[in-house]
């Protein structure tokens, strides 16, 4: 018998494997495992898969972590794809999906470098574009200055209020001698003595707090300067 049309389709994939990772948590280990199901005998499948088709009690890791990551990052480049045609996704599923992409992202260069060009282009209609472009920016941390560049140049001119990213955009456009560095630095400068300010009169709240976690994480609220 053939598979379902949506078993087939690499945005329903995603789907799943999105809501697995976050509703037991990224799996213990790297690889895949092996499964069993009363009636079904035992099959592999990809770790996070494998909270949808029974109990993980039994698990036998049994190739390399790459293999795994490499296949979820297959899923996400088929179903960016999609998200850029199609504008009527799982909002809830497509935003969970970025915790998961910088996590691969750091797991190795190579598959950082496929997912940040799976982000690079906007979605359709625009669907969590601070959120794909955050993301983005998070990915490329671990590709060389240029790309990191282009990710960063991606979120001007209202770039997150961020302690860790206006550190990191000064630096860099500095290294790079790009033309807004001055004005990179003048805003780090900038966030630098607000959040002083705000340690020495803790009832003011005239920039972000310090300790703001760094952008590319589901759920954060992104705040731009003026």
């Amino acid at each position: 018998m053939n598979p379902a049309p949506a078993a087939r389709d690499p945005h329903h994939q995603l789907e799943t494997l999105a809501g697995t990772w976050n509703a037991h948590g990224k799996p213990s280990g790297n690889g895949r495992e092996t499964v069993r199901r009363p009636g079904t005998g035992r099959w592999t499948v990809p770790a996070s898969i494998a909270c949808v088709i029974g109990t993980r009690a039994s698990a036998e890791w049994s190739i390399e972590w790459f293999a795994y990551h490499a296949e979820a990052t297959g899923l996400f480049e088929k179903a960016y794809a999609r998200y850029r045609e199609d504008p009527w996704p799982l909002l809830t599923v497509m935003n969970k999906t970025f915790l998961i992409v910088a996590d691969i992202a750091s797991r190795d260069p190579v598959l950082a470098d496929r997912l940040e060009k799976a982000l690079a282009q906007p979605f359709a209609v625009l669907l969590l574009n601070e959120e794909r472009l955050q993301t983005r920016y998070k990915v490329a941390t671990y590709l060389p200055s240029s790309r990191l560049e282009d990710a960063v140049l991606a979120l001007e001119p209202h770039v997150p209020w961020r302690k860790g990213l206006l550190a990191r955009r000064a630096k860099l456009y500095e290294a790079t001698r790009n033309p807004r560095a001055e004005l990179a630095q003048r805003e780090h400068d900038r966030y630098l003595k607000k959040e002083s300010e705000d340690r020495r009169s803790p009832t003011s709240r005239p920039g972000a707090p310090a300790g703001e976690p760094e952008p590319g994480e589901p759920g954060n609220n992104t705040s731009s300067h003026g």
